[in-house]
Formats: C-alpha cells, sequence, structure tokens
C-alpha cells in the first residue's frame, strides 16, 4: 500500500542510529526539525534519543543556528505564557516553537497557538520582529488568515504572540490522506492563490509560503500561517528596515525564489515562485528542486543554475512504484496523471516558477485565473517560456529588426542609430567626419562581438549556452567587458555607456540605466570639456532618470549653464529647459520654473514651426504651472489658448489629449466642482486604457491616484476602493520616489474612509517623508497632503498633533489658494474638531 505521509511510519528505538545519519544528511535545518517533530509526534522517546546524539555531534553550534533550545526544553503541560497556560507542544513555526494554550484566567475559553522564541541573546531583535508582525496582521484581516490575538513577553523576556489555534492538516498531507484528485487539489490552490493575493493587496509578502505554513480544516478551508518573516513594501521608508537575526534565514531554501537566495529585492513574484514549488508538489509528489546545504555559496549556486523541469516530465522519470504510489494518492492511475499534467498545467508550473521575476503571473489572482480557467476547460494566459517565445516578445518591447536567422538585438541597432546620428551631425557641423566613422565602427564592432554571430540562444556563461538566456544577461555581460574589452578612447566609452543606458532603460531596469547614463557623462566631461554640447547632453540624459528630484535638478541645472556658455546652444537646449522647470515646479522653485519656461519659449517661438510638439508641451507645462500654484485665473487663460480657433492642438497626440482632460479635472478640483472632476478623470483613464497592456503605465497611476481622491471626496468610496486596487502594488510605492506621493496620498485617503487610521497615517507619513527630501519650498502638494494626514491623527484620537499639522496646512493653503477656497474652508472645520475633541478629552 501506498504511505500517505511520514506521520503514517511506526518507528521503533533501533532506528535511532539510522534516523541519526539519515537526519545528518538534512542540511536545511528547518526541514530536519519538522521531521524529528514527526517522530516525536508518534514516539517521543526515539525523538529525544535522535536528538542528543545530534547535539552530541554538533555542539554548540547546532543550538546557536537554532537559535532557540529545542532538544531538551520543551514546556511542560500548565507551564504559565503570560496569561496562557500550555496544553501540549504543536511543532515548529518560522520563528520559534509553537505551543497549543488556553487562556489560565479565566477570562474567556478559547484555545490559542503560542509562538514563543526561546533566544540565546539579542532578544530586542525578535521583538522588533514581533511587533512588526503584530501590525501587518492587525491589517490583513481575512478568514483565511490566521489571526493574532494577543502579544506580549514572558517573565523571562521571551517574545510571545498569541495567534488564532488552526485545527488542521498541512496542505500536502491533507490532500495525499484524502487522496483529492488533481481537480480538487486546484481547488484548494485557488482559493490560496485568492488569499495571498489579499495579503498582496495590503502591500504584505509572505516570503515563506510552503505546504507546512498552509493548513486544512476539516472542513476543507484553507488557511495561511506563520507571517513572522512577512515584510511590507516599505521602499526603502527610513527606520523601517527588515530585521534580521544572525544565523537564521527569513526562507525555506526548497520554497525560496532565486532573488531571494541572490539577496536581491521581494516582491509579489516571490510569493507565486514559492506558490509555484507547492502546486509542482502538490501536483507530482516531489519538490521541482531540492538544496542539501545552506552553505551560501552553495546556495547562490543553487539559485543561479536552476532549471526548471516540467511536472509532467518529472512524473516520467519516476520508478513505475513510486509513480503509482503518486497517481493512487491523486486517485488515478500513471498515464492518465501525466496526460493530465502535460499542457496547461506544465505551461501555469513554469510561468509562476520562471527564474525572471517579471516573467512569472503578474499577480497572484491572475495564476488563480489560470487554474480556474484549467478547470473550466478554458483556455489558459500561461505560456512556456521557450527562447522563441522570449526572443518574440523582446522583439515586440523593442521593435528590433530580425534578419534571417540573425536577431539584431537593440543594442546593435541602438548602437549603430547612436553613432550613425553622431557622424551626421559631425558631417553637418563641418567637423572631423573622419574621426566620427571610426567611433561608430568601433562601437558596433563591440556590440556585434557580444552576440556571437547572432544566436539567439547564446547565453552569458559560455559553459552554458541555452534556450535560458534573457536579455538581461547579454546587457550584463556587455557592461562587464565595456570599459576591459574596448581598447579605444574615453569618448567611444561613453557612446557605448549611453547606448546600454538606453537598452536598460528600454527593459525596466531603471538602476542600472542611470549608472551608464551618468558614466557617459564622467567620460565626456573628461575628454571633452565643459564647453561641449555632447556634454550638456550627456547630463541631459543622466539627470532624466536619477532616482530623486534633487539629483535631477542638479543635473539638468548643470546641462542648462552648459548650454547658455556654448557659442551656440545645442537643439537639445529647449527640451533641457522645459524638462527643468517642470522639475523646479514640482520642488516648489516656481519663479525660477517660470523663468526657465520664459527662455524656452522664446527660443521655441523663434526656431520652431507651428504645431511642433515641443510648442504643445510647452502650453501643457504652463496649464500645470497654473494647477499647481492654484491660480484659477491664469488656468482660464491657458484653457482659453488652447480652446481658441488657431491653437494647434488639434494635432497632439492621443496622450496629451487625455492629460489635457486630466488637468481640467485637476482644475475642477480645485473650483471644488467633484462631480465635473470625478467626470473628466474617469475620461483620461478610460481613454489611456484603450489598447494598453495588463501593467499600468507611469501616467495611468498618477491619474488613477486622482480619481481616488475625487472618488472619495464624492462618496464613492467602493469605486475609489477598485480603482486603487493597482496602486497599492505600484512601483512607485518600492523606490521612494516623488511620483509615489500622489499614490500614498490616495492610499491613505482611501484607508482613512475605511476606518484603517493605522494604514492611513503610515501612507500619509511615507508621503510626507518623499517630500520633506524632495521639495525645497512648501507648496500645494506638501499642504494638501498635510491636510491628509491631520485626518489620519484626527481619527487617530491624537488630537493635539492633528491640531499642530492642519493648523500649517491651513496656513499654507491659505497663502496659495486664498481664504474662499473650499480646501481652507474644509481645513477650517476639521481644526475646529481637532479643538472640540481635544477639549472633550478627560
Amino acid at each position: 500500500m501506498c504511505a500517505v505521509s511520514n506521520t503514517d511510519r511506526e518507528f521503533s528505538p533501533g532506528d535511532a542510529i539510522a534516523l541519526f545519519e539519515e537526519l545528518l544528511e538534512i542540511q536545511n535545518l528547518d526541514q530536519r526539525e519538522e521531521k524529528l517533530d514527526t517522530i516525536e509526534q508518534h514516539d517521543p522517546e526515539l525523538a529525544a534519543k535522535v536528538r542528543t546524539m545530534i547535539v552530541a555531534d554538533q555542539g554548540e553550534a547546532l543550538e546557536r543556528r537554532h537559535l532557540f533550545e529545542a532538544a531538551d526544553e520543551s514546556l511542560d503541560e500548565g507551564f504559565r505564557i503570560g496569561p496562557y497556560r500550555v496544553v501540549r507542544r504543536l511543532g515548529r513555526g518560522g520563528m520559534g516553537v509553537v505551543y497549543l494554550a488556553e487562556r489560565a484566567d479565566e477570562a474567556f475559553e478559547k484555545r490559542v497557538a503560542i509562538k514563543l522564541v526561546r533566544t540565546l541573546g539579542g532578544a530586542e531583535d525578535f521583538e522588533g520582529r514581533f511587533a512588526l508582525e503584530r501590525r501587518l496582521l492587525a491589517r490583513l484581516e481575512h478568514p483565511g488568515i490566521t489571526r493574532i490575538l494577543d502579544a506580549g513577553t514572558t517573565q523571562d523576556g521571551d517574545a510571545f504572540l498569541a495567534m488564532e489555534f488552526v485545527d488542521g492538516e498541512p496542505l500536502d498531507e491533507y490532500s495525499d490522506r484524502h487522496k483529492l484528485s488533481v481537480a480538487e487539489r486546484l481547488v484548494l490552490m485557488c482559493e490560496v492563490c485568492k488569499v495571498a493575493h489579499h495579503a498582496h493587496r495590503n502591500l504584505v509578502v509572505h516570503r515563506d509560503l510552503k505546504p507546512s505554513n498552509i493548513m486544512v480544516t476539516a472542513d476543507g478551508r484553507t488557511k495561511l500561517l506563520d507571517f513572522g518573516i512577512a515584510k511590507l513594501i516599505e521602499g526603502g521608508v527610513a527606520g523601517q528596515e527588515t530585521l534580521t537575526v544572525a544565523g537564521a534565514q527569513p526562507f525555506t531554501p526548497d520554497y525560496a525564489s532565486p532573488e531571494q537566495i541572490l539577496g536581491e529585492p521581494v516582491s509579489t513574484a516571490t510569493d507565486v515562485y514559492s506558490l509555484g514549488v507547492v502546486l509542482f508538489e502538490l501536483l507530482t509528489g516531489e519538490r521541482p528542486f531540492h538544496v542539501k546545504t545552506q552553505s551560501p555559496r552553495d546556495l547562490v549556486r543553487s539559485a543561479e543554475t536552476r532549471r526548471t523541469e516540467l511536472p509532467s516530465r518529472r512524473l516520467s522519470t519516476l520508478g513505475w512504484e513510486t509513480a503509482q504510489c503518486r497517481a493512487e494518492l491523486r486517485a488515478t492511475q500513471p498515464r492518465a496523471l501525466e496526460r493530465t499534467l502535460k499542457g496547461d498545467l506544465d505551461r501555469i508550473v513554469a510561468k509562476a516558477l520562471d527564474p525572471d521575476p517579471e516573467l512569472r503571473y503578474a499577480s497572484m489572482d491572475r495564476m488563480a485565473e489560470d487554474l480556474e480557467s484549467f478547470l473550466k476547460g478554458l483556455p489558459i494566459r500561461a505560456r512556456l517560456p521557450t527562447w522563441q517565445y522570449r526572443t518574440r516578445k523582446f522583439i515586440s518591447r523593442h521593435r528590433v529588426l530580425v534578419g534571417v536567422g540573425v536577431v539584431v538585438s537593440l543594442l546593435i541597432f541602438g548602437g549603430f542609430g547612436t553613432a550613425l546620428w553622431q557622424w551626421q551631425e559631425a558631417v553637418a557641423a563641418g567637423k572631423n567626419a573622419k574621426l566620427a566613422a571610426s567611433r561608430m565602427k568601433n562601437t558596433n564592432r563591440f556590440l556585434v562581438s557580444l552576440f556571437e554571430a547572432g544566436n539567439p540562444r547564446w547565453y552569458v556563461d559560455r559553459e552554458h549556452k541555452g534556450p535560458d538566456t534573457r536579455i538581461r544577461d547579454v546587457l550584463d555581460e556587455a557592461s562587464r567587458r565595456l570599459d576591459s574589452d574596448l581598447a579605444t578612447g574615453p569618448v567611444e566609452r561613453a557612446d557605448l555607456h549611453h547606448v546600454l543606458g538606453d537598452a536598460f532603460l528600454a527593459a525596466g531596469l531603471v538602476d542600472r540605466a542611470t549608472s551608464h547614463f551618468d558614466r557617459s557623462s564622467e567620460l565626456r566631461l573628461a575628454a571633452l570639456g565643459e564647453l561641449h554640447e555632447d556634454t550638456a547632453r550627456a547630463f541631459y540624459y543622466a539627470a532624466v532618470v536619477s532616482p530623486t528630484l534633487r539629483e535631477q535638478i542638479s543635473k539638468l541645472r548643470y546641462s542648462v549653464e552648459i548650454e547658455e556658455r556654448l557659442d551656440r546652444p545645442s537643439t537639445n537646449y529647449p527640451y533641457a529647459l522645459v524638462d527643468g522647470a517642470w522639475r523646479l515646479m514640482l520642488s516648489g522653485q516656481t519663479e525660477q520654473a517660470q523663468l526657465w519656461l520664459d527662455r524656452a519659449r522664446a527660443i521655441v517661438e523663434r526656431d520652431f514651426p507651428a504645431g511642433h510638439a515641443l510648442r504643445n508641451l510647452l502650453v501643457l507645462r504652463d496649464l500645470e504651472m497654473a494647477i499647481f500654484m492654484g491660480d484659477l485665473d491664469r488656468v482660464e487663460r491657458a484653457m482659453d489658448l488652447i480652446e481658441s480657433p488657431d491653437a494647434s492642438f488639434s494635432e497632439i497626440s492621443e496622450a496629451q489629449k487625455a492629460a489635457l482632460d486630466g488637468y481640467r479635472g485637476r482644475a475642477a478640483l480645485l473650483r471644488g466642482q467633484i462631480d465635473d472632476a470625478t467626470r473628466l478623470l474617469r475620461s483620461v483613464l478610460r481613454r489611456s486604457r484603450v489598447g494598453a497592456d495588463d501593467k499600468p503605465s507611469f501616467g495611468e497611476q498618477l491619474w488613477s491616484a486622482r480619481l481616488v481622491q475625487a472618488l472619495l471626496l464624492s462618496g464613492e468610496v467602493e469605486e475609489a476602493k477598485q480603482e486603487a486596487e493597482p496602486l497599492r502594488l505600484s512601483n512607485f510605492l518600492e523606490d521612494g520616489s516623488y511620483f509615489a506621493v500622489p499614490t500614498l496620498t490616495a492610499l491613505a485617503s482611501l484607508d482613512l474612509a475605511h476606518g484603517d487610521s493605522l494604514g492611513c497615517e503610515d501612507f500619509a507619513r511615507r508621503a510626507m517623508a518623499v517630500l520633506r527630501r524632495e521639495v525645497v519650498v512648501p507648496n500645494l502638494t506638501v499642504a494638501q497632503t498635510q491636510t491628509v494626514l491631520g485626518e489620519c491623527l484626527l481619527a487617530a484620537g491624537d488630537h493635539k498633533e492633528a491640531a499642530k499639522v492642519l493648523t500649517e496646512s491651513h496656513r499654507r493653503l491659505r497663502e496659495i489658494l486664498g481664504p474662499e477656497s473650499w480646501e481652507v474652508r474644509r481645513v477650517e472645520r476639521l481644526i475646529t474638531q481637532a479643538g472640540e475633541s481635544q477639549s472633550a478629552a478627560p
């Protein structure tokens, strides 16, 4: 008969030596301890003997590694932990031993799971981690997630959590014991995906999803356990760094994504990967990968060399008895199980386990949709990530030229275009065209060498050529070789750094693009000196991708200063002025912003024809400046100019037309015309979403945040909640840039509308932290964000602090908008409310 799980095995004292040797082979300490717990449930004496043998063999290092005393120190029945009395030990969680307990003071009859960490020192770190866990779980509130009930410390200073006790079995054990079919297992996985999606919408990533953290109750409901290592996606907010403990891993290697093991940033895609491993295991009874060591070097090597095997293929490699057993536990036969897994289920698992986070499911609900589509016999979204598919996607994203048998990459195309443009510029200016042509030749020789005859299967590691090549690998290889392989001058290297910056930017890797644009500007400055148009242009490109508003402004100032010292400024000069004016405006430096706009306007009216895109952009920037300054008279003048019969706006792009409706909506908000603002902002998003892909664009996210605010002001809370869903997964929340502020403020207001003052204050303070860092002169955005923060504090009962923040907001709003503004009057009512609440307080 096929054994359901290890818990069915009968142990005897004679097994001690064999078990001891078997457990020593398991280098993953969490897995070793889980197996010992399983043995202990059936034979406590045998488990104690094996534990003693392991401790004797490995000494104190083992105990330090575990961070708690698991060998002999299980708490006896009746032991007190705060107001709770221990009933029995349940096992181990992600951070410590877990006990079943009940209230000792008889305040109420309820059994709870107590998670207790017995530290060997450094208890403060654990308490900090528990404080984070408590806050996260308080925000989730979902029937599929275990609730936190209490937290505290014991008399010995050990931290504990009292959590909802889930009487159930781990997902894999439940599925095998009940011999669930593939379809029944997929139904459970759909539930798990939806619960995880709820957590992700609340900005929580689990980071350690595995069967033992997914329980199934007797009535078949799933519950996610142990958010002890979960992490808010803070985007670099000061003071909220991830808590770590020496010697402890915040993940289980067999279920960890490559980015976790490599120490890269985690995201919702990390949990998608872990659930992909769980799904693989549910379908086949095997894990796709098995990490035999916890050595950092070996873990990294395993992450870098993983190759995903399809579930159906793994099943076909099992021996007959094992395959028969796995099929029996799934209420089928081996051949039938293999046929079921082939095709769509293979594709779903492969997409979830893609090494590249960007190629996994964009969200957990997308994964659930594919699983449900499979169950209904409908087509799925997932496709196997073959090299042909990756190449097609790359070509479609970047519009790269394709020849017979050769992929002409973005690098070659962009590099050749850049060098050719420089050659044409040199000829037009009567400069040394021969030198420019030589630069073009050297640049493209280097780029072509990267592709080894243009084979799209080329892999960076020459020992591992194959179908898993990513364009990012090619770009990384070019970056490594650039300064060492190219035996030419600094200008040629600057050309290539610029090309690589463009390529990384097109691939969405802004940080890497920034480093190349910065290096290009440094090389040009050293080789060409300050008074050269190429130097000015290089600093312009470096500016627009810099991570902070202050850095952008600093580099744009330098670019503009160089242009103004040249005998003849380049054609890039007015663009630098317009882009710089916009950023100066955002930072509150409106006087200099207006000066730069006026300079750009003089150049454009003299040198650019009617209908030119830069003329249209200038008018839009002038309108935005008026809105930003709260100058409604100027807004009307700008609108009249745009709508006049002589205006050239009939020729603007669809994106600019949509933006124009957005500016009208923002102007309506300033006037207090909430219904008009809502209608116009809805129109913007409808137009911008036509033909768009699933991922919201930069502009769409900004307009969506504005619409959420308008909807909340008009009382449309449910629509605002739906509109805000994509914003909770926005990249802006991670990078902490100025452009995160509208999104953070909108989410703060939404949490306030739902009575979550804690979440509201968190988002509002994060927005204020960004503004303090980026804004030089406090402006309308600062004042409006202060208003939201004041409302959050008022709702939280902090009336004194609320009154202080709202008073400052009122002063700024009155200066900018005037005393009759509806926003000013609204803040006055809030200040009155804060004062009355403060007076009424005991």
